[in-house]
């Protein structure tokens, strides 16, 4: 909690709803964002660990906070994308909760960035941007789940604020540094999420599948690199890998990562 309170002002109220919450509720703001920022608080910890004892060919940090943050506290940011309904406290309050989580991000990069070596690309990518949905969230003790396609109804002891006043934008973010990148090269056409993987493949000098949607950003990549390490494909990655079957019923009902993305909607 001292470190959310260094992100966003709470009332002990606020605080100590936060607090009572043992898992996420769907589109509610307080529930999400804590349970966000643990898990991510946890992938940034691991990460670090990870690059003081060795640096491993490529790793992955997820960055998962922004998202229930911006998806929740939307109206707060920018109240003025949802007239006649935000008071003026609350706005200045808790609207600064999604630029302060980006800082915080930018915060743990300059933690991470000394630990890798000088060659080392460093990418950062989001699937997605955000904006107002232009619908305010409300008051309610009970939950449901079911215009998620989940058959449940979940009464709460007293009432919540639930609600997405942030959805999500086609425009993402792309940035790419160090290595072989070309500082401040220029897109040859507009990029998608779908090129993040096939020019990582390239860049580890491993072949991208035809299958693929995306295609390798050459332009962000020096030509000297690109003659010492020719883009190979295969046919497809499905090709090598042995889908693993199982067999019977697998309970996952209390599995707490597919509760937490339930919560956002992402998954029936």
């Amino acid at each position: 909690m001292e470190e959310i309170e260094k992100l966003v002002e709470l009332t002990d109220t606020e605080k100590a709803e936060m607090l009572a919450a043992k898992k996420p509720i769907f589109a509610h703001g307080l529930s999400v964002s804590k349970f966000g920022y643990c898990a991510q608080r946890s992938y940034e910890s691991i990460a670090l660990h990870m690059l003081e004892r060795g640096q491993p060919d490529m790793s992955m940090i997820f960055l998962i906070a922004v998202d229930p943050i911006c998806h929740t506290f939307w109206h707060y940011y920018k109240p003025e994308q949802f007239p006649g309904g935000i008071e003026i406290d609350k706005a200045r309050r808790l609207g600064k909760f999604v630029p302060a989580i980006y800082e915080h991000n930018n915060h743990y990069l300059s933690k991470l960035l000394p630990k890798i070596d000088v060659n080392t690309v460093v990418i950062v990518a989001s699937d997605h941007g955000f904006q107002g949905s232009g619908r305010l969230p409300g008051q309610t003790n009970i939950v449901d789940y079911r215009p998620l396609g989940i058959n449940r109804i979940e009464k709460l002891q007293r009432p919540v604020t639930v609600g997405m006043s942030g959805i999500h934008h086609i425009d993402g973010t792309f940035i790419a540094t160090g290595g072989p990148i070309i500082p401040g090269a220029e897109f040859r056409t507009q990029p998608s999420i779908a090129d993040v993987t096939p020019t990582i493949l390239a860049l580890l000098g491993l072949p991208v599948g035809k299958d693929m949607a995306g295609r390798v950003l050459e332009e962000i990549i020096e030509p000297k690199f690109l003659a010492e390490h020719p883009v190979n494909y295969v046919d497809s990655y499905e090709n090598y890998i042995k889908h693993q079957q199982f067999e019977g019923v697998v309970d996952v009902a209390e599995d707490k990562q597919l509760e937490y993305l339930r919560s956002l909607g992402y998954i029936k």
